[in-house]
């Protein structure tokens, strides 16, 4: 019950206080809206109830949610990098769409609840590795972090994450084809689920007693870790020809695969044409030649990107150092994915939104911050200050990751 409680008062009182600093931003803001938000958005999907609802709902209606509030109403066939996104939240805000009278009130009533049982499946996993005092840091820092934004937004970020530490607390209580299955649905939300085979392998392993003994007919619910991908491969084969259109559909956002030593490469330089071209306080010469927009603008999130990367893998450090192995494992390789699929002008395109659901960083700071006072202090101080900065920026359609 303690594990509830605690999760709904910072479900209640962190999303109150978003909804009222985004709201607040878009109100006096100039311009409330971007320029060119107009390329981006579809009011028909965004601003489709009466006010003040189409205000209250619409609020977190931005960029990508938009995509998924396309796919859920008319499907994959309607625009070129749909398939990008996988199906799962889709899904839901379709099937409770009919209920609520549209996808917008559905995809909003959908990422608070998914956010309210990963708040509590996060606490109750945390007591058991770390304990009580750890359990409820972990909650608070995910739930004020700078890009919580996309836990309140219409994204599937909540989804995956409850389904993520879903699979985890099911490993842990010895549940272990409730585990599998809680993965293949996170596969069926984003591609990152199917990294979860490996906390789950590891800890099946440790149940065992050794790798010898883990090649057991029990192992078999590692199968069902990757069945949302490959049911949504079968989709898109019927579909579209080609199983592996979710990465053909990168193309959209100027992503090339590559490995994560290249992309870790084109991060740094970069970051190093970004300082050059702030140092030259201009946009003149442009030192980032991939830039597809101002190049200043471009070097400072090429920048920010860059300090995200630095800070996930002190994250992973963390995790390797105050908990079990197949969390830093875990937390490792949702770091490294990023790497594999650079954006062209943006290399670390989205990273920060990515690891906001690398809960085992969380943990591990939780961990790590108690036996510093100091620490979580500035935890508490920084990151809500942050998300508030870039809820304004969401707000009014500035990009944020």
């Amino acid at each position: 019950m303690a594990a509830i409680r605690f999760a709904a008062l910072v479900l209640v009182a962190t999303r109150l206080l978003m909804w009222a600093v985004a709201l607040f931003a878009e109100a006096t803001t100039e311009p409330r809206r971007h320029p060119r938000a107009d390329e981006w958005d579809d009011p028909a999907l965004t601003q489709s109830l009466p006010e003040p609802w189409s205000t209250l709902f619409g609020v977190w209606a931005r960029w990508d949610a938009v995509w998924f509030l396309r796919i859920a109403e008319q499907g994959y066939h309607t625009e070129e990098g749909a398939p990008a996104f996988f199906p799962l939240y889709p899904l839901l805000i379709r099937g409770l769409g009919v209920a609520t009278g549209g996808p917008l009130v559905a995809g909003v009533l959908i990422s608070t609840v998914a956010s309210g049982v990963a708040f509590y499946l996060l606490h109750r996993l945390t007591t058991h590795e770390a304990g009580a005092d750890a359990a409820r840091r972990a909650v608070l820092y995910v739930a004020v972090a700078p890009m919580a934004v996309f836990l309140a937004a219409v994204y599937s970020e909540a989804l995956f994450l409850a389904l993520a530490v879903g699979a985890l607390w099911a490993a842990r209580r010895h549940a272990w084809w409730a585990a599998g299955a809680y993965a293949g649905l996170a596969t069926a939300t984003r591609s990152a689920g199917v990294l979860l085979l490996v906390p789950l392998a590891l800890m099946w392993v440790e149940h065992r007693g050794g790798w010898r003994r883990a090649l057991a007919p029990g192992a078999a619910f590692l199968a069902l870790v990757p069945s949302g991908l490959l049911a949504y491969a079968a989709y898109l084969w019927v579909s579209f020809g080609n199983p592996l259109e979710f990465g053909a559909a990168q193309d959209v956002w100027l992503r090339r695969l590559t490995t994560p030593v290249h992309g870790l490469y084109d991060a740094l330089a970069a970051a190093v044409a970004g300082v050059r071209q702030l140092a030259a306080g201009g946009n003149e010469p442009v030192y980032w030649t991939r830039s597809v927009s101002e190049p200043v603008r471009i070097a400072a999130f090429n920048l920010e990107l860059l300090a995200v990367l630095v800070a996930l893998g002190l994250g992973v450090w963390l995790c390797f150092r105050t908990l079990p192995r197949a969390y830093g494992w875990y937390a490792l390789a949702a770091v490294v994915m990023p790497l594999l699929t650079p954006g062209r002008a943006l290399p670390l395109l989205s990273l920060p939104r990515f690891g906001l659901v690398v809960f085992p960083v969380f943990m591990a700071l939780a961990v790590w911050a108690g036996r510093r006072p100091g620490v979580h202090t500035a935890v508490l101080v920084t990151f809500p200050m942050l998300l508030g900065l870039f809820l304004a920026q969401w707000s009014t359609w500035q990009w944020v990751s």
